[in-house]
């Protein structure tokens, strides 16, 4: 009876240590396909909101633009447009072109990174 038992409890083992490596593989799937978890979400929302405020390039005294929760207002052209932040992306709908780049912080400078320049621009306090 105990002979039969053993090839039993082996086959059991087995079979639940596949399954763990089948979840796994499928959570990484997710993740390569971009579906996000709660915690990803988090550090987007921290993304948006730090980059929410008002922005200067310190050309000159005034501020350069301000990033609402819905648009981009550019102070001195009162101009507002429409964005869309993807983890560290940017895209500014600017009516007859797509601004896409980059952004990251350092301390209370917000880089943004294109194909073709780089800006720098600090939080304006009055």
């Amino acid at each position: 009876m105990h002979r039969n038992l053993l090839p039993v409890l082996l086959l059991l083992f087995s079979s639940c240590s596949s399954a763990s490596v089948d979840r796994t593989t499928l959570i990484n799937d997710s993740e390569a396909a971009g579906i996000t978890s709660q915690s990803q979400g988090n550090r987007l929302t921290g993304t948006r909101s730090k980059v929410l405020g008002v922005w200067a390039d310190g050309s000159t005294e005034n501020a350069t633009f301000e990033i609402r929760p819905d648009s981009i207002y550019y102070v001195d052209n009162f101009e507002s447009y429409s964005y869309i932040i993807e983890r560290d992306s940017i895209k500014i709908d600017y009516k007859d072109y797509i601004y896409q780049g980059k952004i990251h912080f350092v301390d209370d400078t917000l880089i943004m990174t294109s194909e073709d320049e780089m800006s720098r621009f600090w939080r304006f306090k009055n």
